[in-house]
C-alpha cells in the first residue's frame, strides 16, 4: 500500500473507531470485569480500574512515545548559558584579570595566582531542564507499562531503552541529577521564553511544551491530538489495527440490530471470550439472534478435518458468528470475517471462507468477508453454488452502519 494511502487509511480507521465504535472499543480497551453496558453511574471503589484511568495511562504513554520521536531534534536544540566565575590562574593567565582583587592579594602576600574572570559554558537553561524532566517522567511511564503483558509493554521496553541512552549522553547526563523546579514551574518559564522569542516556537522544545503543559479542566484536547496519542500502538503493532477493524464491524452489527430489533441486549464483558457466551442477543420478529465474538466454539460444529497425530479436530475461530434461531426450524449460522486490508486478494479470502464450509460442513452455509474502504460507496461481490452463499463487501468507513443494516434485514427474512 502506498505511504500516502496507508496514512489516510490509518487516520480513517481510528476516526471510525472513536466515532462509530467508541463503546465497543472502550470496553475492549479496559480489563475484564469492566463494561460500558447499561449500569448506574457510581463512584469508583478502591482497587477498581475505570475507563478514564486506562485511557489516561495510554495517553501518558502516547506522550512519552512522542518524546522518544523528538529526541534527535531536542539534542540539536540544546541551548547554553555563560556564567562568569572568578578563578586563580598559575603560570598562564587565561581570562580577564581582576586587577583590584590582584592588588589586594599582593598587599596581603597571597600567592595563589592571578585572579581572572572566565565565562563558563553551562547547559542549565530552563528549556534544557524542561527537556530533562519530561524525559525522566517518560521513563517512569515506561516503567509502569513494562510490568504488563501487552503491545504497550513491548513499546515501553524499546522506548525506555532509547530514553536511557539519551539521558546518558552529554550534557544530559549532567542535567539528570541537577536540581530543578517542578514540571509546572518549568513549563511556565519555557512558555514565557517562547513568547519572548528566546525559544523557537516551531521547534521540538515548543512541541514538547504543548504536550506537557498543564491544561485547564474546561479545556478539551483537540480530537487529532488525542487520537494521535492514543493510537501510537497501531504504528508499532499492526495487529492491533486489525483488532480495531474487527471491533468496528462488531459495533456496526450492534447498531443495526438495535435499530431493527424488538428487544436487544448487550454484555460487553464478554468481548474477550470469557465463557463463550454471546456478546449480544436480539429478537427480530419471530427470530432470536445471537452474536458471538471470537468465542463460538459452543455454536459451531466440531471440525470434520482432524490432526492425524492427535485425532483432535481442526478448530474454526471466525471473528464474528451470528446464530439465528426460529421455533421449529434448523439454526442458521452466518460467519462474518473482518479483513483489515484495502488491497487484499479477494480470491484468497473467498477460499478461506469456503474452507470454513469444508471443515464445518454447515448446510446451508452463509459467510461474509468485510473489507474497509476509503471510497464513498460499498462494493459487493456475491458467490453461490445454489445452497451456499459467500459475500465480499468493501465497506466505507463512514457508511458501515447502512451495510450492516442490510445484513440484519437478510437475517430476519
Amino acid at each position: 500500500m502506498a505511504t500516502i494511502e496507508a496514512g489516510r487509511y490509518s487516520a480513517a480507521i481510528w476516526s471510525a473507531a472513536i466515532r462509530e465504535a467508541a463503546q465497543v472499543f472502550s470496553a475492549y480497551l479496559t480489563p475484564l470485569g469492566y463494561s460500558l453496558g447499561s449500569h448506574a453511574v457510581r463512584g469508583v471503589q478502591d482497587g477498581e480500574t475505570d475507563l478514564s484511568t486506562e485511557v489516561a495511562a495510554r495517553l501518558d504513554l502516547g506522550r512519552a512515545n512522542r518524546v522518544g520521536e523528538l529526541l534527535r531534534r531536542l539534542d540539536a536544540e540544546l541551548t547554553v548559558v555563560y556564567r562568569h566565575e572568578l578563578v586563580y590562574s598559575q603560570a598562564f593567565v587565561r581570562g580577564k584579570p581582576h586587577i583590584p582583587r590582584y592588588l589586594q592579594m599582593l598587599a596581603r602576600g597571597d600567592r595563589r595566582g592571578v585572579p581572572v574572570i572566565i565565562a563558563q559554558r553551562q547547559p542549565t537553561t530552563p528549556e534544557n531542564l524542561f527537556v530533562s524532566e519530561t524525559v525522566r517522567l517518560s521513563r517512569l511511564v515506561c516503567n509502569a507499562w513494562m510490568s504488563r503483558d501487552s503491545a504497550e509493554r513491548r513499546l515501553a521496553i524499546d522506548l525506555a531503552d532509547r530514553l536511557a541512552r539519551f539521558e546518558s549522553s552529554s550534557p544530559w547526563s549532567a542535567l539528570r541529577a541537577h536540581p530543578r523546579p517542578a514540571l509546572t514551574d518549568l513549563s511556565a518559564i519555557v512558555g514565557g521564553r517562547l513568547i519572548s522569542g528566546a525559544v523557537n516556537e516551531t521547534g521540538a522544545v515548543a512541541e514538547l511544551h504543548r504536550l506537557f503543559s498543564p491544561r485547564e479542566p474546561e479545556n478539551v484536547i483537540e480530537f487529532e491530538e488525542a487520537t494521535e496519542a492514543l493510537t501510537f500502538v497501531a504504528c508499532n503493532d499492526s495487529r492491533f489495527e486489525d483488532k480495531v477493524f474487527e471491533l468496528i464491524v462488531l459495533a456496526w452489527l450492534f447498531q443495526a440490530l438495535q435499530s431493527r430489533a424488538n428487544a436487544f441486549q448487550i454484555d460487553l464483558r464478554r468481548l474477550k471470550g470469557a465463557g463463550g457466551e454471546p456478546v449480544a442477543t436480539a429478537t427480530l420478529d419471530d427470530a432470536s439472534v445471537e452474536v458471538f465474538f471470537q468465542a463460538a466454539a459452543s455454536v459451531l460444529p466440531p471440525g470434520a478435518w482432524q490432526y492425524r497425530h492427535s485425532g483432535a479436530a481442526l478448530r474454526a475461530i471466525p471473528d464474528i458468528v451470528i446464530r439465528v434461531r426460529r421455533q421449529g426450524a434448523q439454526d442458521r449460522i452466518v460467519i462474518v470475517d473482518a479483513k483489515n486490508r484495502t488491497s487484499a486478494s479477494e480470491s484468497e479470502v473467498i477460499y478461506k471462507l469456503l474452507g470454513y464450509r469444508e471443515n464445518l460442513r454447515l448446510t446451508p452455509y452463509s459467510a461474509v468477508g468485510v473489507y474497509p474502504s476509503l471510497e464513498p460507496h460499498p462494493r459487493i461481490l456475491r458467490l453461490s453454488d445454489g445452497t451456499s452463499r459467500v459475500t465480499l463487501v468493501h465497506v466505507p468507513l463512514r457508511g458501515g452502519r447502512q451495510v450492516a443494516t442490510r445484513l440484519v434485514r437478510a437475517l430476519s427474512s
